[in-house]
Formats: structure tokens, C-alpha cells, sequence
């Protein structure tokens, strides 16, 4: 007959085993949990520089448009008074009226962009009207004056900065010879006065943080925004931006690790123009792109470690109760308990967490598949919800997002599934539900938002994207068309719902 000092051996090596077992899952979900926050935070980065690529891509396409504009303008001007000279061989431009009249109409209507200023054959400068210090003035070394005595870049020509002699500000040359062999004067050009091109709105770059600059095809600074007198006319033709990317390609969006000027990672956007050898360039420090994506990731990282606490806190409950036996497991089970609702429950707004909306996304496109019943999907993102957190600090941005949450709870059925996808994003799961009446849920849940008095920050609105499951779906399939609909709506104004169109018409004429 065995004893119970004989048995104590075994017993002991089976807790230990026991113990032992715990621990190991405990490690292995600890490593899994950080390996799940390591991804996100990495697919969180990428898409916060994607996002940014395409808002940068059209800001560059503003700024081109603007830059060939003013260019156009300038080559007009000279044209019309290169015109005017030649009809006129016998006056002087500097002491006529009528030429006069017309450089100035130029002026008043580019908004001060164009001014036109001659250069006589004896390479003094000319100004109309007459001013005896520019007549005094020698030009012989100006780029805008050599290109013209070089038949290789003799025509329209943009040179490099310089500060001009008479008047003493920063400008642009723009040449071209006159026309004709008559008269005194040998070419015309526009100082395109950079202070009043650096003034403009209107290129999409003027947010705070962002650069604009204007590149020569031959890698010059001609202008740039922030202004810095001391890099106008430098090169970057021997820089890496310009080697790897600004030569070789006619556009394009890009991260620079080291600028050539402050030495900062940026985000840059470039393009060739069509009809100037210029290059328009926008630049956003890397820094200002990641902000957002730096506060989510300290998020994750509190929720993590918050976590990874709990599973420890968790295994030590489990291995005490191996030790004290049958209440121990009631311990346990209780223990799980609580590690299943914490796993699956948002912590701050207590609705549904990304893992378990994966988990009921899953489960209701299989039903949806094998029965062919209809499912939507709505995605909810607060709009503006940056401005809350710098405006009032995080803790009202916590309360506006429990707020919203509840009000989200408050108009879906129960069948309905809610959850926080992640920051100010919550997804709606609406199973046995056509696009056009998840449409209907997500208007209806949008103007309860609108018409919702937060406190402390008042009204607030958010941006809904719709679509539905179609046959073959799979979840990245049915989510990127959700996050298509959901940019539209953004992108189209916010505070609006907007449904995926590549399979389902829009149900009503108002949600565009």
C-alpha cells in the first residue's frame, strides 16, 4: 500500500509539471501578443506613409500647375514686347508711354509675377520708364545675358537666382533675345520677384512643416519655401535624392533619408514640368508624417504591456492554484475567464477589439458563403479626432470615443456586431443585411453622431465606408473595399457615408 509520504514525490513532479506547462504557454502567448503588436505597428507605420504619399502626390500636381503658370506668364510678356519692339524699331522702350502700358497691364494682372526689364547691346540694364541707375548698371556676367551669346542655350531661358543690382531683392531671370537687329536693345527678361512667388497659396503646400522648392533640370535651386537666402542657387545634382531619383524619373513620391539642406528624413514629391526645364518639389519632414502613427503606437505598447502583465499575473494564479487543488481550479477557470474577456473587449470603450472582430468577420462571411445570405460591413472614423486630442488632451479625446461607441451600440440590432478597429476607426458587422439597408444604419448612426453634444468639445461628425460580402470574398478583399469607401468619404468632404460602388448602386441620391 502506497503512502501518502511515498505519493508526496509524485505529486510534487505533476505540480511541477504542471507549473511548467503554464509557464511555457504563458511565454508562448506573451511572444505571440508581441509579435501580433510588432506587425501592427509595422502595417500601421506603412500605411500612415501611403496615406500621406497619395495626399503629397496631388499637393505636387497643385505646386506644377502653379509653377508652369507662372513661367507661361512671364514667356508671354516677353513675347508682347518683343512683338511690340519689333513694330516699333525707331522708339525706345525706355522713354515710350505706350510700352509703358503694356509691361505694367502684365504686372497688375499676374499679381506683381512678371516684370519686364531689357538689356541694351551694350549689355547695360533698361528700365521702362527710364532709370538713370539701371542705364548705369553693367549685366555683362549675368547668366540671363551670357545664354543668350551661347547659340547652344540661346532662346527662352530660366537662369539661377540672383539678387538684383538695382533693386536689391532676390529674383528669377527669364530671357530671350529680341527679334530683330534694329534699335538699341539686345534681349528682354523677367526677374521673377521670388518674395511675391514664395507669398502664393494655393499649391497645397503652405501646412506648416512642408517645403517647396523650385530645381533647375541641371540640379539648381532657383526657389524655394521656406526661404533661405544662403541655399538659393545651390546645387543637388551631386545628392543622392537627385542621383537615385529627381534625374531618372519624370515624378514621384519618396522617402529621403538625409536632406541636403537641414539634414532631416523626409517625405518628397517630385515632378517634371512638362514645357520648362524645372522641377517641382514638396517635402514633409518624416517626423511630422509619423506623429500620428507615434501616439497609436504608444497606445499599442501600453495595451501591450498591460497585457503582457495580466498573462503574468494570470499564470501565477494558475500555478498557485495547481498547488492548492480543487478551489485552485475554480481559481483557474475564473482566470481564463477574465483572460478571454480581456483579449476580446477594448479596454477603454468596452466594445469589441480588432482580434474579435477578425473572429466574427470570419465566422459571418462563411455563413454568408455557405447559405447566401447578405452581409455588410460599415467602417466609422471620427473626423478630425487629432484636432481633439491637441486641442483638449487625451482624456476628452477618451471620452468623446466611449461616446461614440455607445451611440454606435445604441443604434445597431443585437445581432449586429460592434467593435473598435483601431484609434478613432470602429467597424460595424451587420449579418442578414443588404449594402443599401447597411447604407441606411450607417446614415442614421451618422446624424446621431452630428446631432450628439460631447462634452467639452461639442459637435463632432464622422466619415462611414459601406460595402458588402460578394461570393469568393475573402477578409482582405471585403476590408479593402470597406477602407476604399471609408477614404472616399473622406476625401469627398467628410461627415457623409459613402458605399462601394464596384458591385452595389448607391441607394440614395443624397449619400455621395
Amino acid at each position: 500500500m502506497t503512502t501518502a509520504h511515498e505519493q508526496l514525490p509524485r505529486l510534487q513532479s505533476a505540480w511541477s509539471r504542471s507549473s511548467r506547462l503554464i509557464v511555457l504557454q504563458a511565454v508562448g502567448g506573451a511572444i505571440l501578443l508581441w509579435c501580433l503588436v510588432a506587425y501592427s505597428i509595422y502595417r500601421s507605420r506603412e500605411d500612415a506613409i501611403q496615406t500621406r504619399r497619395a495626399v503629397m502626390a496631388q499637393t505636387v500636381s497643385a505646386a506644377q500647375e502653379q509653377a508652369s503658370q507662372t513661367f507661361t506668364l512671364q514667356r508671354v510678356a516677353l513675347q508682347a514686347a518683343d512683338r511690340w519692339i519689333a513694330k516699333h524699331p525707331k522708339s525706345n522702350p525706355s522713354y515710350d508711354p505706350e510700352f509703358f502700358q503694356l509691361i505694367d497691364g502684365f504686372k497688375k494682372s499676374s499679381g506683381g509675377r512678371v516684370d519686364v526689364r531689357m538689356v541694351t547691346r551694350d549689355n547695360k540694364l533698361a528700365f521702362a520708364p527710364y532709370r538713370a541707375e539701371a542705364a548705369a548698371t553693367d549685366v555683362s556676367d549675368r547668366e540671363y545675358v551670357l545664354a543668350q551669346k551661347d547659340p547652344k542655350r540661346r532662346g527662352f531661358h530660366i537662369s539661377a537666382p540672383v539678387v538684383g543690382r538695382v533693386n536689391k531683392t532676390w529674383g528669377i531671370p527669364v530671357s530671350v533675345p529680341v527679334s530683330t537687329s534694329e534699335g538699341s536693345i539686345a534681349l528682354l527678361f523677367g526677374a521673377i520677384d521670388v518674395d511675391i512667388l514664395l507669398k502664393q497659396r494655393g499649391d497645397g503646400a503652405e501646412f506648416a512643416g512642408t517645403t517647396l522648392a523650385w530645381i533647375r533640370d541641371d540640379g539648381t535651386l532657383i526657389a524655394r519655401r521656406p526661404f533661405e537666402p544662403q541655399v538659393m542657387g545651390m546645387s543637388v545634382a551631386g545628392t543622392a535624392n537627385w542621383r537615385d531619383h529627381l534625374s531618372q524619373r519624370q515624378s514621384g513620391v519618396f522617402i529621403s533619408e538625409k536632406s541636403p539642406v537641414d539634414g532631416r528624413a523626409k517625405l518628397l514629391a517630385f515632378s517634371h514640368l512638362d514645357e520648362y526645364p524645372v522641377i517641382v518639389m514638396i517635402a514633409v519632414p518624416l517626423d511630422d508624417v509619423l506623429s500620428p502613427w507615434q501616439r497609436q503606437t504608444a497606445m499599442w505598447l501600453v495595451f501591450a504591456l498591460a497585457l503582457t502583465a495580466a498573462i503574468g499575473a494570470i499564470t501565477y494564479r494558475l500555478i498557485r492554484a495547481v498547488h492548492l487543488g480543487e478551489q485552485a481550479l475554480v481559481d483557474l477557470e475564473q482566470a481564463n475567464h477574465e483572460l478571454m474577456v480581456l483579449s476580446i473587449t477594448d479596454k477603454l470603450t468596452q466594445v469589441f477589439n480588432r482580434v474579435k472582430l477578425d473572429e466574427v468577420l470570419r465566422a459571418e462571411m462563411n455563413r454568408a458563403s455557405r447559405y447566401g445570405t447578405p452581409l455588410s460591413v460599415a467602417l466609422v472614423d471620427l473626423d478630425f479626432f487629432k484636432q481633439v486630442n491637441d486641442d483638449f488632451g487625451h482624456t476628452v479625446g477618451d471620452e468623446v470615443l466611449i461616446r461614440t461607441a455607445d451611440i454606435l451600440r445604441a443604434n445597431v440590432r443585437g445581432e449586429d456586431t460592434v467593435g473598435r478597429w483601431g484609434g478613432e476607426e470602429f467597424m460595424i458587422i451587420l449579418p442578414q443585411t443588404e449594402p443599401d439597408q447597411a447604407t441606411s444604419v450607417a446614415e442614421k448612426i451618422r446624424e446621431a453622431i452630428e446631432s450628439e453634444n460631447f462634452a467639452h468639445v461639442g459637435r463632432r461628425t464622422a466619415s462611414f465606408g459601406v460595402t458588402g460580402f460578394i461570393q469568393g470574398d475573402s477578409e482582405v478583399t471585403i476590408l479593402a473595399r470597406t477602407d476604399r469607401a471609408l477614404y472616399a468619404a473622406k476625401s469627398q468632404g467628410r461627415n457623409r457615408v459613402v458605399a462601394d460602388t464596384e458591385m452595389y448602386p448607391l441607394p440614395r441620391k443624397e449619400i455621395q
